[in-house]
């Protein structure tokens, strides 16, 4: 497990074989990584999210990890996803980036998403970025060309505030808020569908899938659910 904060080791990788006791194996200290914000992990590299930009970094020895390329942007970087050489970035403007990272020393913007709404999450499935916002809630784009993502489909409702959060599994999409955890159907991304709401009595921030178990993150902390899907 990776995990980033603002400590002295800003990046911190566990081994989790035993989840009831979690070691620590490697990290890398403030002075390596500064400032980090959000996190993504493909493979055996990490992509951060920073006051600064992104930062590219090599995991694939967990107890020795290394920042192996960065990239400046104008503003900070508040959520990150990346997938098959594409890291996809949104800052503090709003503004939501296609970043070519296939040379991880050397990595480059291809294209900026014009996002329909005021984003607030994104999240990356084989060749499909999802942006959740605003109004329209959730955006689909394809990204199979970096250089010019193409919307290809996008639903509304929920009107999402503080921050929230979204998870893909398989045709069905998570997005918290502070109006609960709402559910779309994205098996056809042009004709996807709001199926509706459970846990709405408080609002999540974020939100994780794992098999059938559903985590957010609320004012009471880490919840976990079951939802059963007709």
């Amino acid at each position: 497990a990776v995990v980033v904060g603002s400590r002295e080791t800003t990046l911190a990788i566990f081994d989790i074989a035993n989840p009831a006791d979690p070691t620590f194996v490697g990290g890398l200290s403030r002075d390596e990584l500064d400032s980090p914000r959000a996190l993504a992990v493909d493979g055996d590299t990490a992509y951060v999210g920073t006051n600064s930009g992104l930062a590219i970094v090599d995991i694939s020895n967990a107890a020795s990890p290394a920042v192996v390329g960065s990239l400046e942007t104008d503003e900070r970087l508040d959520r990150v996803d990346a997938e098959g050489g594409l890291a996809f970035v949104l800052d503090r403007a709003d503004s939501v980036f296609v970043v070519d990272v296939s040379d991880p020393a050397n990595p480059a913007i291809s294209s900026e998403v014009a996002a329909d709404a005021t984003p607030a999450d994104l999240a990356v499935l084989a060749g499909q970025l999802y942006i959740v916002g605003d109004d329209p809630t959730l955006q689909i784009w394809r990204v199979d060309n970096p250089e010019d993502p193409q919307l290809i489909g996008s639903v509304s409702g929920q009107r999402n505030r503080r921050g929230p959060g979204i998870a893909i599994q398989s045709d069905i999409a998570y997005g918290s808020s502070s109006f609960g955890l709402g559910i779309f159907d994205v098996t056809d991304p042009s004709a996807s569908v709001h199926m509706g709401h459970v846990l709405d009595t408080a609002p999540y921030t974020d939100v994780a899938v794992s098999g059938d178990v559903i985590w957010v993150v609320g004012p009471l902390g880490l919840t976990a659910a079951r939802v059963v899907l007709p």
